[in-house]
């Protein structure tokens, strides 16, 4: 049986749902805010086929070599606001990275490889310690936004009652869900980039700050995505979101347990 980690914050039995209470007295915490600027890019702007590691922190990527596609992260600091398309999926809608920067990483959800293959875009640490998300920055890709404001060959035009939604949720090493020990509801965040349900106009066509902080005492943060636009079960959507400054909080001192 492979060894796994079994983290003092998370008391848990294995194939059993996991529960999690966040220690807000931990001492020498970590503050740490991910910015991508460290990333050397090539002239293309983007980097599609490795993972990519600051402060410790992992942000995943699968690499496809036969076919050159992927999903989970890629860094970028492509900036095209006008081509729509899947030539153009590593651009954000604006004209820059979060707060000026020049680089900022797009995540790409893809339905049939999480449910196959179980990968996700998913955050962890190299230490495999646990961590807080906090906080981080959004705003749609251009190729996402395009497509969700005229529609293309395979998804359509929003309308009234439309949406397409960015879920953050705290897993374990293992992948399983974790759950919060008052409410018993897994521990994960839904942000509506696009939502126009109930006469709203919400749209992320700028970065926008987003409060992530119930993603307490986490071993991993998988992002995935839903929508209105779908087809046989699945999303027409382009599945995309691009996100930068992502504030992180961790606990050095922890011990890790090792568990057959």
């Amino acid at each position: 049986m492979k060894k796994k980690y079994l983290y003092l914050l998370v008391a848990a039995l294995i194939s059993a749902p996991v529960f999690t209470s966040c220690s807000e007295d931990d001492d020498n915490s970590v503050n740490n805010t991910i910015t991508f600027e460290a990333a050397e890019l090539p002239e293309t702007g983007f980097i599609n086929n490795a993972s990519y590691t600051e402060a410790g922190y992992v942000f995943s990527n699968f690499y496809d070599e036969k076919y050159s596609s992927w999903n989970g992260f890629a860094v970028s600091n492509n900036v095209d606001k006008e081509t729509a398309g899947y030539m153009n999926q590593y651009s954000v809608y604006a004209d820059c990275g979060a707060k000026n920067s020049k680089n900022f990483a797009v995540a790409y959800y893809s339905e049939y490889n999480a449910y196959s293959d179980d990968q996700f875009p998913e955050i962890s640490r190299e230490d495999k310690k646990y961590f807080n998300l906090n906080s981080a920055e959004l705003c749609l890709t251009t190729y996402t936004y395009l497509s969700i404001m005229n529609g293309d060959a395979y998804a359509k035009k929003f309308e009234h009652g439309d949406y397409y939604e960015i879920i953050f949720s705290g897993v374990t090493s293992g992948g399983d869900p974790i759950y919060d020990s008052k409410t018993k509801e897994p521990i994960e965040v839904v942000v509506p980039v696009v939502d126009f349900r109930d006469d709203k106009s919400v749209i992320f066509d700028k970065w926008t700050k987003v409060d992530l902080s119930v993603l307490k005492g986490v071993d991993a943060v998988r992002i995935s995505a839903r929508s209105s636009d779908t087809a046989y079960g699945f999303m027409n959507t382009p599945a995309y979101i691009a996100i930068d400054n992502l504030n992180f909080t961790m606990y050095p001192d922890q011990k890790i347990l090792p568990v057959e």
